[in-house]
């Protein structure tokens, strides 16, 4: 059986950029270990280290990595550019914008082909009331092109293909 690490053994996950924006009430040392928002519906801790000074202002920005608790039960959502929320129970202290992703398990793997969404029988593509949720939204954010079927919702089976 494999032996666990422990999170401060193990590499970082990814480089980012804190910015704490004042709510907290002394400066965040090394080794802070707030929650992430990670996705939109996944908080999880991560340890954090910081580039050049031990502490970070409650106010302050600085560059850094974060080591997450349980990278595996969250795979491929981290690229460049991504915005994570920094959480103290309920309350936002800050965000950090990933600069650099390393672990490999975390890296969005970029779409090679655009997305085509297909729905059955009875079911129709609104603007305000979306059949497939949140999906096209969150794939469009990180550069998928969605297309829909449009077809008939009443069309056959037979007859659903000629329509695409």
């Amino acid at each position: 059986m494999k032996k666990e690490q422990n999170i401060l053994e193990r590499t970082p996950d990814i480089e980012v950029i804190f910015k704490f924006n004042g709510t907290r009430k002394g400066p965040a040392a090394s080794g802070y270990r707030p929650m992430h928002l990670v996705k939109e519906d996944y908080l999880t801790t991560g340890l954090h280290r910081y580039f050049g000074a031990e502490t970070v202002a409650p106010n302050g920005t600085a560059a850094g990595t974060i080591t997450f608790i349980s990278p595996e039960a969250y795979p491929h959502c981290m690229y460049i550019g991504k915005q994570i929320n920094i959480q103290e129970g309920k309350r936002t202290v800050g965000t950090a914008t990933v600069t650099k992703v390393l672990n490999p398990l975390l890296a969005y793997t970029e779409l090679k082909y655009p997305v085509l969404l297909v729905h059955g029988m009875g079911f129709r593509d609104y603007k305000l009331i979306c059949y497939w949720g949140r999906t096209p939204k969150v794939l469009e954010q990180m550069g998928a092109k969605i297309f829909y079927g449009g077809q008939d919702i009443n069309a056959s089976i037979n007859n659903s293909p000629m329509d695409l």
